[in-house]
């Protein structure tokens, strides 16, 4: 979270690499440096050529209620297939 550029483009580079749908980045519930960092990803994808999809999937420390986070990972996949 300290080195935003270097850790935005090995993203960037690993999701061309493997020509990647979407890209799901998960951030920890009420962390607000988890925040920062998840909306600096956004909008530096957001700004690509051809954004990849992406979606932030938060989540609290101890996972908490896995089926809500399996619907919203179900729905985004449905997205980016259709």
């Amino acid at each position: 979270m300290i080195d935003h550029p270097r850790r935005q483009k090995f993203m960037m580079d690993m999701a061309r690499q493997f020509k990647v749908d979407g890209i799901i980045v998960q951030r920890m519930k009420f962390c607000d440096t988890w925040g920062g960092e998840s909306a600096m990803m956004d909008w530096d994808i957001r700004k690509e050529e051809s954004p990849t999809p992406y979606m932030v999937l938060e989540r609290e420390y101890l996972m908490g209620p896995v089926g809500q986070m399996r619907t919203r990972v179900q729905a985004f996949l449905e997205t980016i297939a259709g």
